[in-house]
């Protein structure tokens, strides 16, 4: 019994197999293409992958500094002129900033004034008061030091006169002619004319102190007079001028930063792509057309930027005739005219997903030009060109 289970297994397994083996070598139908395949109009030539783009390429606005977008003025496929606005990043702290720095300004503005001015005019009248009473001092002072010394001389010329009735009364009191008490009241006298004279001589020197003093004080109510008139010193002058020219400048730096919020557009251009809005907070660097706030671009002329294999630059010649199709329009040529070449060879992007692609070629891009106007084209759209190869 089990002997027949397994031959009739076996029977049923090859069966199954011959079965499965005899289709899996079926021809199977090869779907269709998308579209047409696209052919070299040229015996010889060589082919690369090629993007549209405007003649002024994709001028990419960057974000000057991250911040909160507040507002955005364009919108994708508007037209703009150079030095119109894009949009414009949050200011309201730079604002503030401005306010604070007006106010420094101003307050510099006027110290340097202040210090300019020096002293208010009315104070000439009170320093030219000072400046008489001093010298009337100095006057009376000088007058009542030459009334001292005129004291003094007096003062000298009676005790000499004492003196000599001193000695004449000292002589007769010797002779016995005359009495002794009147020598002594002559002595007395010699001694007090000595020390009216002393201090008569002393006053003198009093005198002479105090006009000294009076003489100091009429200088200084002169100089403070001159200095008046002469203004503000210039050092100090100076530095007010500084710390107010460096408020101004501050200022500026400020006006310039709130100024920086707001992107104009460099040129005459059409917003092309745009990814940014309102309430949004964009991070600066972008560099990508991708990652940009707003790509911009002339399309009076469109251009076609080609990557040409580094395998194939030896039989590459500029100004040879080119031919470029668009991706489902293999039966529509674009004729195009050469430009130029941005001499330097950079890694291929552009992938086109051939199995034959190396990954790690490098290209030469050249630049063409539609020679007509075509109308339904878009920037950053991807066509097959083909340069013919003259011998």
């Amino acid at each position: 019994m089990w002997k027949w289970i397994v031959v009739v297994l076996s029977v049923l397994g090859a069966t199954f197999g011959t079965v499965h083996a005899m289709r899996s070598v079926e021809a199977k139908p090869v779907p269709a293409l998308p579209g047409e395949v696209a052919r070299n109009p040229y015996p010889r030539g060589i082919a690369g992958a090629g993007l549209i783009e405007p003649k002024s390429e994709n001028v990419i606005v960057g974000v000057p500094e991250s911040g909160l977008v507040l507002k955005v003025y364009v919108t994708e496929g508007q037209d703009v002129k150079a030095g119109e606005a894009l949009f414009q990043l949050d200011t309201r702290g730079l604002e503030a900033d401005r306010e604070v720095l007006r106010a420094a300004v101003a307050a510099a503005e006027a110290e340097l004034g202040r210090i300019k001015a020096y002293r208010r005019p009315e104070d000439e009248p009170l320093l030219k008061a000072q400046l008489a009473k001093a010298q009337a001092d100095v006057a009376q002072a000088e007058a009542l030091q030459n009334d001292s010394r005129i004291r003094v001389d007096e003062k000298e010329w009676n005790l000499k006169d004492l003196q000599a009735r001193q000695e004449r009364l000292e002589k007769a009191v010797s002779g016995g002619a005359w009495p002794l008490e009147d020598l002594e009241r002559a002595r007395y006298a010699a001694k007090i004319g000595a020390a009216q004279l002393e201090s008569s001589k002393e006053g003198v020197r009093v005198s002479a102190q105090q006009l000294d003093a009076l003489r100091a004080l009429a200088a200084r109510a002169q100089a403070e007079l001159d200095l008046y008139r002469a203004g503000a010193w210039a050092p100090d002058v100076k530095k007010a001028e500084a710390a107010a020219g460096q408020a101004r400048a501050q200022l500026a730096k400020t006006e310039v930063e709130i100024e920086r919020r707001t992107v104009r557009a460099p040129l005459d251009a059409t917003v092309l792509r745009r990814s940014l809005r309102e309430g949004e907070f964009v991070q600066a660097g972008g560099t990508r057309a991708e990652d940009a706030a707003l790509v911009l671009g002339k399309l009076d002329e469109l251009h076609v930027r080609v990557d040409l294999d580094e395998y194939d630059l030896p039989r590459f010649q500029p100004g040879a005739p080119a031919t470029a199709y668009l991706k489902g329009a293999r039966r529509q040529p674009l004729e195009l005219a050469f430009v130029r070449t941005e001499p330097f060879v950079v890694p291929k992007r552009a992938l086109t997903n051939s199995q034959t692609e190396l990954v790690d070629t490098r290209v030469l891009q050249a630049i063409y030009k539609l020679k007509e106007p075509v109308e339904g084209l878009y920037v950053g759209q991807q066509v097959d060109v083909y340069i013919a190869e003259e011998r």
